[in-house]
């Protein structure tokens, strides 16, 4: 047994001296040097495998306490060798955190892990913020990442890194693993509608359509009347062309937001398409009043009533002239195209070089016998270039 033990010391004394050294040699900024202190790592973990192999000593406080420190260490001690660190960073970091979390149970090491840990969080995230800022995100994620994993060893529950490992590879254009970040704050309590929102965002932008629908349906189920996970669900059926789901979330999403301008012009886009034109204008004006320079929604109306106007025809087309409801109906189709008259000139008040939108004003001109209008507005398309 003492034999063992001995183990157990030499490889602290041996993770002592290269951490020692490999400061020393970091802060000279001298890379061969850093190579050098290799070797006393090399030892502290020969050492440290053969103490955590054997039954005396495998489960020792102290063990678990340098078998964790020594694994994470070969972040440091093979920093520069890709090769080793694309094999056996991920597995040593396992294993060390794992190793970490038993000799954190024991009382007499319980602040020294802690302590490691804190150390260790603290220059997590003061490089991460670093490459935050210097738009550096994958690596800014990565560490946020890691203050994550570590805070996780003591018992912690660090959201704050979490959420910011998420928003970082978000930037990255890395939407699965930042999917996978927003999940987990959803599954802890963190936010959870924004966090579900994000996590179905992020799987949107990875084309992971597949694994969306039933995170959707989960989200609503917890979460009903959270508007930012409804607005991810009507982003995920536009994705995929599901026009009459989209409506029913949305439906409920302005419930919760009824003066969300973006969501009532959703609604007005989604129910012209359907040709409710009742209720596409009725969603497309209440988005023109809450914001009179949505000039996209200001078309939309537009659009709306020259849509109208087109379906009283069709039903005019197919009527006998002696029907009594064609002069009602013709009165209808005036009216209505008339109405378009006023978006139509906001949204040209901001786009008056949109050539197809002039020759539209042509044709409604037109059709309420205003030649003089229309003359002006074709003169206007034809100096478009």
């Amino acid at each position: 047994m003492y034999a063992q033990k001995m183990y157990e010391t030499s490889a602290a004394l041996e993770y002592n001296t290269f951490e020692m050294c490999f400061m020393q040699a970091a802060q000279a900024k001298n890379e061969k040097a850093m190579l050098e202190c290799r070797e006393s790592y090399d030892k502290a973990k020969d050492y440290i495998d053969k103490a955590a192999s054997n039954e005396t000593t495998m489960n020792s406080a102290k063990t678990l306490f340098y078998k964790g420190k020594i694994y994470i260490g070969s972040m440091m001690a093979y920093a520069t060798d890709t090769v080793y660190q694309k094999e056996n960073l991920e597995k040593n970091l396992n294993t060390g955190i794992e190793s970490l979390k038993k000799a954190y149970q024991d009382k007499k090491f319980k602040q020294d892990v802690t302590d490691y840990v804190g150390t260790y969080v603290f220059q997590f995230n003061m490089g991460a913020s670093q490459m935050f800022n210097e738009k550096k995100y994958l690596e800014a994620g990565g560490l946020y990442e890691m203050a994550y994993r570590f805070n996780d060893v003591v018992g912690k529950v660090d959201s704050t890194s979490l959420y910011n490992s998420g928003i970082a590879y978000q930037a990255a254009g890395k939407h699965e693993e930042a999917a996978e970040k927003f999940k987990k704050l959803a599954e802890i309590g963190y936010k959870p509608g924004e966090s579900y929102a994000n996590a179905i965002t992020n799987l949107v932008d990875a084309k992971k359509l597949d694994e969306v629908k039933g995170l959707i349906e989960e989200a609503i189920k917890k979460y009903p009347n959270d508007k930012d996970v409804l607005i991810a669900g009507v982003n995920y059926y536009f994705n995929v062309n599901d026009m009459e789901s989209a409506q029913q979330l949305l439906d409920k999403a302005v419930q919760q937001d009824p003066n969300n301008h973006v969501l009532l012009y959703n609604i007005g886009t989604i129910t012209l398409s359907k040709g409710d034109f009742d209720k596409a204008e009725s969603s497309l004006k209440r988005a023109v009043e809450i914001k009179p320079d949505y000039y996209d929604a200001q078309y939309q109306l537009g659009a709306v009533y020259v849509n109208k106007y087109a379906a009283i025809n069709e039903k005019l087309d197919n009527m006998k002239a002696s029907d009594p409801k064609v002069k009602e109906l013709e009165a209808e189709a005036k009216e209505t195209i008339q109405k378009a008259i006023a978006p139509l000139e906001k949204y040209l008040s901001k786009y008056p070089n949109d050539k197809q939108t002039l020759l539209n004003m042509t044709k409604i001109y037109r059709a309420i016998g205003n030649n003089e209008k229309a003359i002006e507005y074709k003169k206007r398309a034809d100096a478009v270039q």
